[in-house]
């Protein structure tokens, strides 16, 4: 019973090109974790998926160099002042100028937790391999 299966599976995967299979789909693969993680205000979820030095842009201020829990940190307050919601994944790809390196844009819309005002952003994320692992290097959150 199990060996059909895997034959299904194996047949399959050769059906897919060779570049989606490595490089496309492990970045939105890494895109829709980080999108789950940011829905959920899951700080420790949010933390393990930054790069040990990262770039956060919020409120039109860039901070460099930050470690993990220096970029969650940072976006706790903000996380917080707004309802959860899952950010929508409108592109996810390998950087082809940069091997190992990946892109996601996100649409976040949400809502100010104390006035209910609605409120749209963008979130630019720049994934950089680790090993087998994409971490995030580089978040921009526009308005």
């Amino acid at each position: 019973m199990i060996r059909p299966v895997w034959t299904t599976l194996a047949a399959f995967a050769l059906l897919v090109p060779v570049g989606e299979r490595l490089e496309a789909q492990p970045v939105r693969t890494a895109a829709d974790g980080f999108a789950a993680a940011w829905r959920d205000v899951d700080l420790e979820a949010l933390r393990i998926r930054f790069h040990d030095s990262s770039r956060l842009s919020l409120n039109g201020v860039a901070h460099t160099g930050l470690r993990p829990e220096h970029v969650v940190s940072t976006l706790k307050g903000f996380l917080r002042a707004h309802l959860p919601a899952l950010p929508t994944v409108v592109r996810a790809e390998p950087m082809e100028s940069q091997e190992g390196y990946g892109f996601a844009e996100l649409a976040w819309e949400t809502a100010d937790v104390e006035s209910g005002t609605p409120a749209r952003y963008t979130l630019l994320v720049t994934f950089t391999r680790i090993d087998a692992a994409l971490l995030v290097s580089d978040l921009r959150i526009l308005p």
